[in-house]
């Protein structure tokens, strides 16, 4: 997504019960395994930071805790205000309903949440932002600005990184957020998301070397 997909998109999600998830998903570039195994524990909003340690699997019907894949994917993520302003009110639901004991993205039951469910919730706020979307161009007769049918939750990743080099920041300082074990996976992914930066270049050698 761009980025105004992306605030289009999270607008559509307030009224669900997993807004701060998708949040958090796009504000951190965390795994959805990541996200899905956090605990209260591992996030400290006064400080706005969350700590990656663990990521939930599934095998058939059985979640599993696993430690992360490498050294690198254990990592302290800072987050954005709009990421712990969405936690703190997710974290004020979960006190009210009896949750707080449980995962930080649970079910009512207390249970860890099925990928699949979490996807199909996700499909149907993509095609709610779409359709809202939709409406607004046709009152206005421009073309709607619309978000792939075919997103993944996996893309809340991708766009978190991609928007972030497209926006000039450092590619290490991004592939040490996502927890990339070598930053050569970063640059094999997100290259082209890098801008062109050579005119900016050729007015640096001027002020260097001119």
């Amino acid at each position: 997504m761009t980025p105004v997909q992306a605030q289009r998109f999270l607008e559509a999600a307030k009224g669900s019960r997993n807004h701060a998830l998708y949040a958090l998903a796009l504000g951190s570039g965390a795994r959805q395994g990541e996200l899905l195994g956090l605990s209260w524990a591992d996030l400290d909003l006064n400080a706005g930071t969350m700590d990656v340690r663990r990521s939930l699997s599934q095998v058939k019907k059985v979640f599993i805790l696993k430690e992360p894949k490498s050294r690198s994917s254990r990592r302290t993520v800072t987050l954005p205000d709009f990421v712990v302003n969405a936690l703190r009110e997710h974290r004020q639901a979960a006190l009210k309903a009896g949750l707080i004991a449980a995962p930080v993205f649970s079910t009512k039951n207390k249970t860890y949440l099925q990928k699949s469910n979490v996807l199909r919730e996700f499909k149907l706020l993509v095609k709610k932002t779409n359709s809202v979307e939709k409406k607004k161009a046709h009152e206005g007769k421009t073309e709607p600005d619309l978000i792939p049918d075919s997103l993944r939750f996996h893309d809340l990743r991708r766009t978190h990184a991609s928007c972030l080099i497209g926006a000039g920041h450092s590619i290490k300082a991004v592939s040490r957020r996502l927890g990339h074990a070598d930053i050569t996976i970063t640059l094999k992914v997100y290259a082209h998301w890098m801008p062109d930066d050579d005119v900016k270049l050729a007015s640096g050698a001027n002020a260097l070397f001119g």
